[in-house]
């Protein structure tokens, strides 16, 4: 009975600490410096803007970004590779295509005036 008691409890503590990691070893909480926005119209490059400021993440989903000492707050979750930020009445979804400890690629679509753009967002956690 006694081994059963404390396989139960090794295996219980295991869950814990695995269940709050992520699935693959990235943590987004945390403030990220927005290092370069590239966008493309066509599959060229048409502009890119650096330090273009930094975004918070907390662990209760929810963040803020600040540029030029304006700082918008939004909603964020993140499955698997697709980061989804709502902002007060936007949604923009990310397709992360860099993950590491230090830093973040993502990138989506956005239609204005019927021109598809592609803007790509590299930052560094800071």
């Amino acid at each position: 009975m006694k081994k059963t008691g404390l396989l139960f409890l090794a295996m219980s503590a295991m869950l814990i600490v695995f269940s709050s990691c992520s699935k693959d070893g990235f943590e987004i909480e945390g403030t990220w410096n927005i290092d370069k926005v590239e966008t493309y119209m066509g599959g060229e490059l048409i502009e890119t803007d650096e330090n273009e400021g930094t975004v918070t993440f907390n662990s209760d989903g929810t963040g803020s970004s600040t540029d030029d000492g304006e700082t918008d707050e939004f909603n964020w979750t993140l499955i698997d590779d697709t980061l989804t930020l709502v902002f007060d009445d936007e949604t923009t979804i990310l397709n992360l295509t860099t993950k590491t400890e230090d830093k973040m690629v993502g990138e989506f679509e956005q239609t204005w005036e019927g021109v598809t753009f592609k803007v790509v967002i590299s930052m560094t956690k800071l």
